[in-house]
């Protein structure tokens, strides 16, 4: 894939300005929690993205999809009470 890249330019430059129109994107997230989800997968894409066209691997900035997660799904306060109130209501 990177050889054919190599041979079209046009094609190599138009993706390289997708990747970084997908970087920019992120902005978005300083503004707002409400795209999180579609952002967890602009990461993903991002990540995928560079290691296929630029053989770069990012996964030790796979650390940084848990700032997109919603809280519940680290919060292990929040189970815990769920589960007293579970037990309570029995």
């Amino acid at each position: 894939m990177i050889f054919y890249l190599i041979q079209n330019p046009p094609l190599s430059h138009a993706l390289w300005i997708g990747l970084m129109l997908l970087q920019a994107s992120f902005c978005i997230g300083f503004f707002t929690t409400k795209f999180d989800k579609f952002g967890i997968f602009l990461y993903l894409a991002f990540i995928i993205g560079s290691w296929l066209f630029m053989n770069i691997v990012n996964l030790d900035n796979f650390i940084w999809l848990l700032v997109l997660l919603p809280y519940g799904v680290l919060s292990t306060r929040e189970k815990i009470g769920k589960a007293k109130s579970a037990i309570a209501s029995i």
